[in-house]
């Protein structure tokens, strides 16, 4: 893969919930758009906002951790 491509495909959580939000979220109350990003902010606030290829099952059983 050129490095271009790369980092091109390179796309953080956030930015993610956002593309997502933009794509789906048209004429969606706003409690869809307040679940999402609170969703994804639980798993930002423990394993930090990194591209979304690169959370591991190590970042998930922390996750699951913190929400006990």
């Amino acid at each position: 893969m050129p490095p271009a491509a790369a980092i091109a495909a390179s796309v953080k959580l956030s930015e993610a919930v956002s593309i997502y939000l933009r794509l789906k979220g048209k004429g969606r109350p706003i409690t869809f758009q307040r679940s999402a990003e609170r969703s994804c902010g639980y798993i930002i606030n423990v394993s930090g906002d990194k591209d979304i290829t690169a959370y591991t099952k190590a970042d998930s059983n922390v996750f699951r951790d913190d929400l006990l």
